[in-house]
């Protein structure tokens, strides 16, 4: 997979739409693929990968930051509130 541009606007609507799955309780088919790849594990993370790379670049940045503030600060998403929704665990080829 090629590098994605982190300053791209596909990449920023992509976490606001990551956003919106966690902090907003959306039902749009975005917010339902980033709670998919949270709950998918093993060769069907690969799946959702190789068939929606953006957004699993995304999801995988998000779960590997160090805290869910600074991951959506520096992409330009400021959240209000606590962040009861950060992963916990690990999920398979996430790293």
């Amino acid at each position: 997979m090629s590098e994605i541009d982190k300053q791209s606007v596909a990449y920023k609507e992509a976490v606001f739409d990551l956003y919106s799955a966690y902090h907003r309780q959306s039902d749009h088919f975005n917010a339902m693929l980033f709670r998919l790849f949270r709950k998918a594990a093993g060769h069907n993370f690969s799946k959702l990968m190789d068939a929606y790379p953006l957004e699993g670049q995304v999801f995988k940045d998000w779960y590997n930051s160090d805290s869910e503030s600074a991951f959506f600060d520096a992409a330009g998403v400021h959240i209000k509130g606590p962040t009861s929704n950060y992963p916990t665990g690990s999920i398979p080829n996430c790293s």
